[in-house]
């Protein structure tokens, strides 16, 4: 839950800065701070991402279904870390097929 959850932060951060809120300890709307925000928050949902994955072989059939959106978690922050230094203003997202995919490779042969 939280590489989901800091992923979903970090790619849909332009919608909290267009609502005038700041997700980040003390309401930090410079744009390299929120850069810098943004990439420790990525490598903190990479880290939860590799927990995950050590647990995923042990877990029973239907905890791995509760973990299928784990398999989106990667592409979704190679697409925010495309998207260079501009983190307050486009959102990062992939392709709907590409979701169905990862999720489907994911519950057929394992691993994400």
């Amino acid at each position: 839950a939280r590489a989901i959850g800091l992923t979903r932060l970090v790619c849909r951060l332009p919608v909290h800065i267009a609502r005038g809120r700041s997700p980040f300890p003390g309401g930090a709307t410079d744009p390299a701070t929120l850069e810098a925000e943004c990439a420790g928050r990525c490598r903190e949902a990479r880290a939860a991402l590799a927990d995950a994955a050590l647990h995923w072989r042990t877990a029973s059939a239907a905890h791995r279904g509760a973990c299928l959106p784990l398999a989106v978690v990667r592409p979704y922050l190679r697409q925010r870390e495309r998207s260079g230094s501009d983190a307050s203003r486009l959102i990062a997202d992939i392709q709907p097929l590409t979701r169905v995919w990862r999720m489907w490779w994911t519950h057929t042969l394992g691993g994400f």
